[in-house]
């Protein structure tokens, strides 16, 4: 950024300008969770309005965009968080985890730098490592949330990396492990086509995702006793 300054000097009965330049670097700092946290829930929103309106079929294109955006962003939503906790510790920064001791913040950093800025280790990894430094428990992981949130995951890896496959009558892996967890997709109800995709990826399936991360990051916000950036955009229903 540069503002242009001009000063008026006189010599005699002659006024003469002087331009002077001046450059000045001005630098932001930015939370990416609450965007994504907005990300999933609006999206989630739209997926429920397509859901309700007439003549919807389970193919309709703005439907499943809806549904697949909201998840992609449910776990961006909670990777980024857990970043921000740790890269503004080790830059020093303050922000929300600088009501953690000395001690805890020290080891964050520490961790980070081996981590290459955690690009060496993973989101659910992160949260665990964290709870440890503030000498929390770890999460268990046969328990919510960490195994809601780690399946959520699973769900976005399969969209982001898809393969063709083969379906029919007999349930795959991702069927076995979320069919419980929510409502099939409305649009899909009563047609013989396999649960996955069909009746996996609607507004039910993208609520849960985003409940699911949510449910974690507030557990390990409260366990360490830290008040998150995002929790004034968490949905209220």
């Amino acid at each position: 950024m540069e503002a242009r300054t001009t000063i008026q000097e006189r010599h005699g009965s002659e006024s003469v300008g002087t331009a002077i330049s001046v450059s000045t670097s001005v630098m932001v700092r930015g939370q990416f969770s609450r965007n994504f946290l907005y990300m999933a829930s609006y999206h989630g929103a739209e997926a429920r309005k397509r859901e309700a309106e007439p003549g919807v079929t389970m193919l309709d294109g703005p439907h499943e965009a809806c549904v697949v955006a909201s998840i992609l962003a449910s776990v961006a939503f909670l990777e980024a968080v857990v970043n921000e906790w740790f890269q503004d510790t080790a830059d020093g920064v303050g922000g929300r985890t600088s009501t953690l001791s000395d001690h805890t913040r020290k080891q964050m950093k520490q961790y980070w730098d081996l981590t290459g800025n955690g690009r060496r280790s993973d989101a659910l990894l992160n949260y665990q490592m964290i709870l440890l430094f503030a000498g929390k428990d770890a999460l268990p992981k046969g328990q919510a949330p960490f195994q809601d949130a780690h399946l959520v995951i699973g769900l976005r890896n399969k969209l982001i990396h898809h393969k063709p496959e083969w379906l029919g009558d007999d349930p795959n892996d991702i069927e076995r492990q979320l069919k419980s967890k929510f409502d099939p997709n409305p649009l899909a109800v009563g047609s013989g086509n396999p649960w996955w995709p069909w009746h996996c990826l609607g507004a039910p399936c993208a609520k849960w995702a985003l409940d699911s991360v949510v449910a974690l990051t507030e557990r390990v916000s409260d366990d360490i006793g830290i008040t998150p950036v995002y929790r004034s955009r968490i949905p209220k229903s």
